[in-house]
């Protein structure tokens, strides 16, 4: 009786143990291994320029000694705008609009016309990128694709006397609407500075 009872300990024993073991080697669930995420690199997206995101350059709107070559039409619509400029010898108003990122970029607006079927334009235009050299295949392939995104205007390669230049330009009608003038000069602002940023990672223009 002795012998039954001490065998019948020890098999409980054993079953014990072994139930044990089973729940702590195989019944734990490991921890997860952590999840690998790959860094989205960031895109940087054209910042939005507001009327009265323009740069003081040479005096108040309206002040400022009139030049014969000034498009009146045109000084009267940047007044209105209230955007701040300047004009050079040949008449053309520079405008400069800061961006939120310690950037900013100059656009042209010229006084003098061109015109097509007894309509006028005048040309709205900023430099992007310039060089002693040609631009590459691929830059060249780039404006031309970034040109079919554009609602109005389009890349151009230019050669100047200090380079090769790729400038963002639109032809605006002359009598167009305030509305659709300061549209043009937004539209020129932020797409020749987010690709001069693209392009070159400076804000030399």
């Amino acid at each position: 009786m002795r012998l039954f009872s001490s065998l019948y300990r020890i098999v409980v024993s054993s079953i014990l143990s072994f139930s044990l073991f089973t729940c702590c080697s195989f019944g734990a669930v490991a921890p997860a291994a952590p999840v690998k995420t790959e860094a989205k690199p960031t895109v940087a997206v054209p910042a939005t320029v507001k009327a009265d995101d323009s740069k003081v350059l040479a005096v108040t709107p309206g002040t400022e000694k009139l030049n014969p070559k000034l498009d009146l039409t045109l000084k009267k619509a940047l007044d209105t705008l209230k955007l701040r400029y300047e004009v050079n010898p040949e008449g053309t108003c520079r405008l400069i609009f800061n961006f939120g990122k310690e950037r900013s970029h100059q656009i042209f607006v010229t006084s003098k016309k061109e015109s097509f079927m007894g309509v006028e334009y005048r040309r709205i235009w900023a430099t992007t990128w310039k060089s002693k050299e040609l631009p590459s295949a691929e830059i060249m392939a780039q404006m031309l694709q970034d040109s079919a995104t554009k609602k109005i205007g389009g890349w151009e390669l230019h050669r100047w006397s200090d380079g090769y230049r790729l400038i963002l330009a639109q032809k605006l009608p002359a009598d167009a609407s305030n509305a659709a003038l300061e549209a043009a000069i937004k539209l020129v602002a932020n797409g020749s500075d987010y690709m001069e940023e693209q392009l070159t990672h400076k804000d030399e223009f």
